[in-house]
């Protein structure tokens, strides 16, 4: 028998003892929402994030990261406008297409799925955010090309940043105009514009459990420039092993070295020491739930909102197991920052990464839970 997965949440305050919940039947609901949301849409193909409504971020009484906090945008070409009941009625909505207008239907009459055919890398793309609660949100912004953190610029900003840290109001969308930084070049591959949302950055899961799921969201976008080649990925230098067959359907980060007989994700609070290398593990088994099975997939790690490396790897190419009941895991590491304080820390898995964007191959990123981990001076 396989692991079964438990996921962890302050339900009721109890010492240090937390209740456990077996979250899968929760996992397929969304996945299932997901797909619905994917079909049913079409070619406008907004993708929703269904979350716990109204005051879900209230009552949060913990430190606050300064470095996150949102900028003033006014200066910025950022269009604000009521939210489209038509598309969205709750949750977070993201996407991007080419260009600055919303001609999305006229643009791609047969549906759109993330494919983007431009002339350079610098050509405009329109990135959308749509909020469908009942309360402001903070957000930041993270674009990844070819699965790397890249520079952009909202037009009005003279500046490439990584990020950009922003308030959306209740029941409010926003349209992000972005232009890719200049050092990036035409190639003849299908390069992969990866965008992620993440909701209250400046806040820490440690101090508010509502943080712990269901807080970001993210989709994975074709650029081409007329090439056709499928992009090269770093294959993971490190084993990989099978994964026994199990109750589990989603991305895990955890601290299980070994096969556990339960699959368990970080706690919300994990404490290290500055400079220490700390060993994590994933659990994965992700499956696309319309027609094909995920043939690769490749996991992404962030720390303090940035990019880290896993094992000295920018991401971690992973190849799935021919039985599809079966899923993967292995071990990797990671360097704790030097300077003592709390760092949000979150990984997020993109499927068939090399593939063709297409109906059987856009769909939202798969996240672990978010977990806070404080470098504590020795």
């Amino acid at each position: 028998m396989g692991a079964e997965y438990y996921g962890t949440y302050d339900m009721v305050e109890s010492g240090n003892q937390s209740k456990k919940i077996i979250v899968f039947g929760l996992i397929m609901t969304l996945t299932l929402l997901f797909v619905f949301a994917h079909v049913i849409l079409g070619s406008r193909a907004t993708v929703n994030i269904f979350y716990g409504r109204s005051q879900m971020l209230s009552g949060y009484e913990g430190p606050i990261n300064e470095n996150r906090l949102p900028a003033e945008i006014g200066h910025l070409e950022i269009t604000v406008s009521p939210l489209n009941t038509d598309y969205i009625d709750s949750g977070i909505g993201t996407l991007a297409w080419p260009g600055i207008e919303n001609q999305l239907i006229e643009q791609f009459p047969y549906g759109y799925f993330g494919d983007m055919i431009l002339d350079s890398p610098q050509d405009i793309v329109s990135i959308h955010i749509a909020n469908g609660e009942y309360e402001a949100l903070d957000f930041i912004l993270k674009l990844f090309y070819n699965y790397e953190e890249a520079y952009f610029r909202v037009l009005g900003a003279t500046e490439y940043k990584t990020e950009l840290i922003f308030t959306i109001d209740a029941r409010s969308e926003v349209a992000i105009p972005v232009q890719l930084d200049s050092n990036l070049e035409v190639n003849e591959y299908r390069n992969k514009l990866t965008m992620i949302a993440v909701i209250a950055p400046e806040q820490f899961t440690a101090f508010h459990h509502n943080l712990y799921r269901f807080t970001t969201v993210g989709l994975n976008f074709e650029m081409s420039f007329g090439g056709e080649r499928e992009l090269e990925l770093l294959p993971f230098p490190y084993p990989i092993y099978a994964m026994e067959q199990s109750m589990f359907y989603s991305i895990n980060i955890s601290q299980n070295l070994e096969e556990p007989e339960f699959i368990v994700p970080l706690p919300e609070h994990l404490q290290v020491s500055p400079n220490e290398v700390v060993y994590l593990a994933f659990e994965s088994k992700l499956l696309n739930m319309i027609l094909e099975d995920v043939e690769n997939y490749l996991l992404i790690s962030m720390l303090d909102w940035n990019q880290i490396e896993m094992s000295g790897m920018p991401y971690i190419f992973v190849e799935t197991n021919e039985n599809p009941a079966y899923g993967e895991r292995g071990v990797f590491t990671i360097i704790a920052p030097e300077e003592p304080g709390f760092y949000e820390f979150v990984a997020f898995a993109v499927l068939n990464p090399s593939s063709p964007n297409s109906w059987t191959n856009f769909f939202p990123l798969e996240f672990s839970w978010r977990t806070t981990i404080e470098v504590v001076a020795e």
